[in-house]
């Protein structure tokens, strides 16, 4: 009898050796292997922590396991202390996402295993992401690239962050860990203060319906900061047409910086020649090639080299052919010296106001002054029935040929030692001599 209890004890003492195992053994096997926790284990992604001890996590509290119950083992501590023993928690002063505060580290986390790096309950980040946050919108026709993979953390931090929305990085670094060639932008000679300052002023960081993820279509985008710009051209008389053109601002604007002053994509001429370096008609106007005339001409007005904003407004203005001034459309104007007021900005109003004179003008003949014949007259006479506002091939800027109505006729004007002649349709040949 007592050597049959002796063995009785021994075989007790073995079979609870096989659920009582020390602290320090590993449990993870024996919990999947029993065949009630087996599927918490075995998806790619295992915790650390239950892979290495159950017991790192759980704790029994003395009832018979397993039980009726199925409440024989309980945390160690509550979330989120809990994962704080192994994970950092909260840092004062930083931005923090709302379950990360409150501690609901299971609403985004599995405990055990996942098939989703970092454990997630869902099958990317931005599946999860949009759970809570309704922004991943695929029907519309522009969306960052990190978003479209459902890749949100490569700009957000999923806890907790020093900058505002989550940030990694603060703005504009965060996007130029990105756009590095956007950011060699910034040392250029003319930078929009918007690029300098918030990209987000401009861009959505999501989903846009514009292109390039820009928050309105241009020109509208533009009028948010320049609307002393969009007045303009609403009271305006003449616009220019490339402002209603595709591209609008952007044809003749970069957006972000420029090596040329007001953000232009060429200096001037060069970048109105993008447009004007062809003769076509534009409804019932004909636009000159003003660049082959001013390349291939022998003389060139002095304000063309300067620049066309010299004497041509480059958005919109009240005056025919966005001059600043006055000037005359048509062949022929009333008698005034306000007709004139673009080209008496340079030229001095005498030419047009003393009929006898040695000095004033070389158009005369003897004394007379035949700009005053020609201008100071009931049907006035306009600068460009004589002269090519751009460039010519003959002194004075003298026209090979002026548009009259739908014609263009030759003026047929040779030039003397001291005087000239021209020969026109609206007179015979006239000589002067000075």
């Amino acid at each position: 009898m007592p050597g049959t209890i002796h063995f009785i004890t021994l075989a007790s003492m073995f079979f609870w050796s096989i659920f009582l195992l020390p602290v320090d053994s590993p449990r993870p096997e024996g919990c999947t292997a029993s065949g009630c926790h087996e599927t918490l284990m075995g998806k790619a992604t295992v915790h650390e922590a239950a892979a290495d001890d159950c017991e790192t996590c759980h704790e029994s509290n003395g009832n018979e396991h397993p039980g009726s119950q199925g409440a024989e083992f309980k945390l160690v501590e509550e979330t989120p202390d809990l994962c704080f023993q192994c994970h950092d928690g909260p840092e004062k002063g930083n931005t923090l996402h709302s379950p990360f505060e409150e501690g609901e580290c299971l609403s985004c986390h599995s405990p055990h295993s996942s098939n989703t790096p970092k454990l997630l309950l869902a099958k990317t980040s931005g599946d999860l992401c949009n759970e809570c946050h309704e922004i991943d919108d695929e029907e519309k026709s522009s969306r960052h690239p990190p978003m479209r993979r459902g890749k949100c953390v490569e700009c957000h931090d999923p806890h907790q962050s020093a900058q505002s929305s989550l940030l990694k990085v603060g703005i504009p670094y965060l996007c130029f860990s990105c756009h590095k060639d956007v950011e060699k932008q910034e040392n250029e000679e003319s930078v929009h203060p918007p690029f300098e300052e918030e990209c987000m002023e401009c861009h959505e960081p999501h989903v846009s319906d514009q292109s390039w993820l820009v928050r309105e279509p241009v020109p509208d985008l533009c009028y948010s900061c320049h609307e002393d710009m969009k007045e303009q051209l609403a009271s305006s008389p003449v616009v220019h047409p490339a402002i209603s053109e595709r591209k609008s601002c952007l044809g003749c604007h970069v957006p972000h910086s420029s090596s040329h002053e007001t953000l232009l994509r060429k200096k001037q001429p060069g970048l109105c020649y993008r447009c004007h370096s062809d003769s076509r008609k534009i409804g019932d106007k004909i636009r000159v090639n003003i660049r082959q005339k001013v390349e291939n001409s022998k003389y060139v007005h002095p304000p063309v080299e300067d620049g066309c904003s010299t004497c041509h407004a480059p958005h919109a203005g009240a005056f025919n052919f966005l001059l600043p001034k006055e000037f005359p459309k048509g062949n022929y104007t009333v008698p005034k010296l306000a007709s004139f007021a673009i080209c008496l900005e340079c030229h001095d109003p005498e030419f047009l106001q003393i009929p006898e004179t040695d000095s004033v003008t070389e158009f005369r003949n003897g004394r007379k002054n035949l700009h005053v014949v020609h201008v100071m007259k009931e049907k006035a006479m306009v600068c460009v029935d004589c002269h090519d506002v751009h460039g010519s091939d003959n002194e004075h800027l003298i026209a090979d040929k002026i548009r009259f109505g739908k014609w263009e006729m030759p003026l047929h004007y040779k030039a003397t030692e001291n005087g000239g002649s021209c020969r026109p349709a609206c007179h015979v040949k006239k000589t002067y001599q000075r």
